[in-house]
């Protein structure tokens, strides 16, 4: 429950959520003691953030639903989790090549809403890899609803999910510290600022590279610097190597959705003090930050 209200906040501060009015609703069948799964959290999380990414991007007005039910597949139970939206919707004859590498149903809309099809074609993979199935219903005009299947084994006494959490230090104080944020999307931003509220720290922005090398090379008072990768004028990279070259104790955290290896090595290699993969979690950054600012 935990992480499926993590991946709602990361998605409610989108753009088009506001612009177009669409409702992101949350169902969770289970309470928090009841539901506590052994599974892979990455995959998990980028099932889910690959489905709902696509609803949003084919639905322009009405709702994205996202959560699970209990089922029986075959006599054995299975959590189902579901994405439904009221989106575009697919024809019968697309439902069968849209799991494909590089296959989308319709490729003038993917044209049209961006996208390469590798989403759904790695959700597959990572299903199946955790024991489950995926599949789709859809009517064209009127939405998709994505269902796959997680193995769920029911607990016979109740689980306190907190003695499986690292609890992250919330008691952070950064009201004397200059954190620069360089970020050219508005909802990244936004949701980076949240994240970043309750420490006290003082917030900068910059929309792209080079604003931020000018912010750093005449403003001595930063203190970090989280560094998106993509920017225009001037990528990451070489911001984060001309910052580094003048400014050398400024921390410079790169976040990036590029998260290769060969990119945090290419990161690294810019100067950049760590790196953090999109989507970004609260606990993550925020523990991230303080080995670095303090």
């Amino acid at each position: 429950n935990k992480e499926l209200d993590d991946i709602k906040s990361l998605f409610a501060v989108r753009d088009e959520l506001r612009e177009n009015q669409i409702d992101l609703r949350l169902n969770k069948s289970l309470s928090d003691s009841k539901c506590t799964i052994s599974s892979d959290k990455t995959k998990f999380r980028q099932i889910l953030i690959n489905l709902i990414g696509n609803a949003l991007k084919f639905t322009s007005e009405g709702y994205v639903e996202f959560g699970y039910d209990v089922v029986s597949d075959n006599k054995e139970k299975v959590l189902q989790f579901y994405v439904k939206d009221s989106g575009i919707g697919l024809e019968d004859s697309d439902k069968g090549i849209i799991f494909k590498r590089f296959r989308q149903a319709d490729m003038s809309e993917t044209r049209a809403f961006g996208g390469t099809g590798l989403g759904l074609a790695i959700s597959k993979a990572f299903v199946e890899l955790m024991g489950g199935e995926i599949n789709v219903e859809s009517v064209i005009n009127e939405g998709s609803t994505f269902y796959f299947t997680v193995p769920f084994e029911q607990i016979k006494s109740e689980i306190r999910t907190d003695d499986f959490q690292i609890k992250p230090d919330t008691s952070y104080n950064w009201s004397e510290k200059n954190i620069l944020i360089v970020e050219d999307n508005n909802a990244n931003y936004h949701l980076l600022k949240i994240y970043l509220e309750k420490t006290d720290v003082n917030i900068l922005w910059a929309k792209n590279g080079k604003i931020a090398v000018d912010m750093c090379l005449n403003d001595n008072k930063i203190d970090l610097v989280l560094m998106d990768i993509k920017l225009p004028e001037m990528d990451g990279y070489e911001a984060t190597r001309i910052i580094k070259q003048n400014c050398k104790d400024i921390p410079v955290i790169a976040q990036t959705a590029y998260a290769m290896e060969s990119d945090i090595i290419k990161a690294k290699e810019a100067g950049c003090d760590d790196f953090i993969s999109k989507p970004i979690f609260q606990d993550k950054l925020l523990s991230m930050i303080a080995r670095l600012i303090n």
